[in-house]
């Protein structure tokens, strides 16, 4: 009987102190659950933030300035606003401006050359 009640009080005394580590370490996970959590909190802000620039960005129209017009008409060929609009302005040469931003761009199955600075196109050159 004696031996039965020892072994049971260290099985009891190791239960305790099996506890207590366990209670510490639930203690460093939840301040780490904590610290994880505010992180992702900023990350997720940052995220937003980029998501808003992004998307007004995104959403400006492109601008073909006078200049270019001119330029075109120099450089090219003859035709109104609207003509030289459709040339330079194709889905390509849009979607180019819109993700590489700033640049000079080939104008795609020809010689000519698109300049872009801030969504606007300021000149136009061939090769």
């Amino acid at each position: 009987m004696k031996l039965e009640k020892e072994k049971r009080g260290s099985t009891v005394s190791q239960l305790y102190a099996r506890r207590s580590k366990l209670n510490v370490k639930l203690e460093k996970l939840q301040k780490e659950e904590i610290r994880v959590q505010e992180e992702v909190a900023k990350v997720k802000n940052q995220l937003e933030i980029i998501e808003t620039k992004l998307s007004k960005e995104t959403d400006r129209e492109i601008v073909i300035v006078t200049h270019a017009y001119d330029r075109y008409r120099e450089r090219v060929a003859p035709g109104t606003d609207e003509e030289i609009r459709a040339v330079l302005l194709t889905p390509e040469m849009e979607k180019m401006i819109r993700t590489l931003g700033n640049g000079t761009y080939p104008l795609k199955d020809t010689n000519i050359r698109v300049v872009s600075a801030d969504y606007k196109i300021v000149t136009v050159y061939t090769e």
